[in-house]
């Protein structure tokens, strides 16, 4: 902390001793007897209760949240689609949502409170583990796409997985293609593998889907296909000769990364693709 030029004020424990059950924590609620983080309601969302719903008490709502682990992502995304709907209806700032979405709004409303509810363990780690691996999983829909890490801890045979972060993202307001949207969870995903990574300072295994790095690859695939001059445009669901170029094309990624004893041990039973000359 001194390294820092942070000097330390006051500070809390989770020792049974302290009277306080929970104190605020970079934001968020720390229940210290649990161990556990949770997100505190915002204040003005009672405040909206019986008032009229314009784009700008969504805007209130949506941002006094505060989640940086992002375990709440689920629940903040219908608000947001609400203020893309309004957006998208050139509504004003200070003008009244339509009928529908102000009732969709006051749906969620009476929900809200069990955001308080949702908590995760403040410690990653268990206390003893053999090994570890970072699973990383990733999706997309016609209206958002997000992004999850989990951490897997094993010891003597026992499993426990934990949630280290989240993140969420609206669609573009422009329709988008699933597979352009599918291509835009892996890229969220990777970049929450490469913050999860350079956070745990350790040499850890990241796993993502196969299938899933085998669509998107595909995906890709397709895309250059389809800019090329005079050349048969691929739409609709991948075909099965997308997918085997695919997964020839991850063979090769992963060959050209072997190293060099075991290219030279294997080069007699397995056919290395050369790599071409810059």
């Amino acid at each position: 902390m001194k390294e820092g030029a942070f000097e330390l004020r006051c500070w809390a424990s989770n020792d049974s001793k302290e009277d306080q059950d929970k104190q605020m924590v970079l934001g968020l609620s720390w229940d210290v007897i649990s161990d556990e983080l949770s997100c505190k309601l915002p204040s003005n969302i009672d405040c909206t209760q019986g008032k009229p719903v314009t784009k700008r008490v969504l805007l209130s709502v949506i941002n006094s949240v505060y989640d940086p682990i992002g375990f709440t992502a689920p629940a903040l995304l219908l608000p947001k689609l609400l203020m893309q709907e309004a957006w998208r209806g050139k509504i004003g700032w200070d003008e009244v949502l339509p009928v529908e979405l102000e009732h969709k709004y006051r749906l969620w409303e009476r929900t809200m409170h069990f955001m308080s509810k949702c908590a995760i363990s403040r410690r990653l780690f268990a206390e003893n583990y053999d090994d570890f691996t970072v699973h990383i999983f990733t999706d997309a829909s016609a209206y958002a796409y997000a992004a999850c890490a989990f951490l897997r801890c094993e010891f003597k045979g026992q499993v426990t997985v934990k949630l280290m972060a989240a993140k969420a993202r609206l669609a573009p307001m422009k329709k988008s293609t699933i597979p352009r949207l599918e291509l835009l969870g892996a890229t969220l995903g990777a970049r929450l593998a490469e913050t999860v990574d350079s956070i745990l300072r350790t040499t850890s295994k990241t796993y993502f889907c196969y299938r899933k790095i085998l669509r998107m690859t595909a995906y890709v695939l397709r895309f250059c296909n389809n800019i090329k001059r005079n050349s048969p445009k691929l739409v609709n669901s991948l075909s099965c000769e997308e997918i085997q170029k695919a997964e020839e094309t991850l063979i090769k990624i992963m060959q050209s990364e072997w190293p060099s004893e075991i290219r030279e041990k294997y080069k007699d039973t397995i056919q290395f693709t050369r790599k071409r000359a810059s």
